[in-house]
């Protein structure tokens, strides 16, 4: 039904209510007991996307090649930030160590960034090579991609392994798996289902010792990008 407080069933001698089932934050709620139809039951938690969505804290990171990258915990998440960088690709993360295989870690990631090539996503790195599953809003084609690329070190690129091209969005969910035998990258748009867009074996580019949300703000007028779930299952 549900009936809010400040109703009370023993002051209104409701012979359908169970009265013993009374406690505060309860909802008066129909049941499927014959003697008594209603009692009072706690409401269920979350919603949607309980369990689905976890906020991260800086805490939880720590910080490889930061360089004039800031972040900052928020109400909804890490927000990471950058001044103009000209000079060369900076890969900055906030890096796990991840448990055993197989793992996998997903992120909601909400982007705005101005010219230059500004990304941000799930990186895996070993120490020096970077394989990094990022968004990049290409302004001169005014499309945006996905892409998987991979890097000698945080300030060399290598290759870009994939790139597809996505509806245009600031906020998207990306995941990357490591099963002990192949590294798979995937995104999606509503945290359930999932694409994937490229798929390695372990050690043909990077075995990875750790696990970051990273940016790379390279060219960039301004970047912020913000970490608003990340999960490790």
């Amino acid at each position: 039904m549900p009936v809010s407080a400040p109703f009370n069933p023993s002051a209104a001698n409701l012979s359908d209510v169970d009265q013993t089932t009374q406690g505060a934050g309860k909802v008066l709620t129909e049941t499927t007991s014959a003697g008594k139809p209603f009692s009072w039951q706690t409401p269920s938690a979350g919603g949607l996307y309980s369990g689905i969505i976890t906020k991260p804290t800086l805490s939880q990171f720590t910080w490889v090649n930061q360089g004039i990258v800031t972040g900052a915990d928020s109400s909804v998440g890490i927000y990471v930030t950058s001044a103009n960088n000209t000079s060369n690709n900076a890969i900055a993360m906030l890096t796990q160590t991840p448990p055993a295989t197989p793992y996998t870690y997903t992120a909601l990631v909400s982007s705005a960034s101005r010219s230059g090539v500004g990304t941000g996503g799930i990186a895996l790195y070993d120490g020096t090579k970077v394989e990094f599953l990022d968004i990049y809003y290409d302004q001169s084609a005014l499309i945006m991609r996905c892409n998987v690329d991979q890097y000698t070190n945080v300030t060399t690129f290598s290759a870009g392994a994939t790139s597809q091209q996505i509806i245009p969005t600031n906020l998207l969910w990306l995941r990357v798996t490591n099963d002990g035998a192949n590294l798979k990258f995937l995104y999606g748009t509503d945290g359930v289902n999932f694409n994937q867009i490229y798929s390695e074996a372990v050690g043909s580019f990077i075995t990875p010792t750790k696990v970051a949300f990273a940016v790379n703000a390279y060219n960039v007028s301004f970047l912020a990008f913000t970490l608003m779930s990340w999960l490790q299952t």
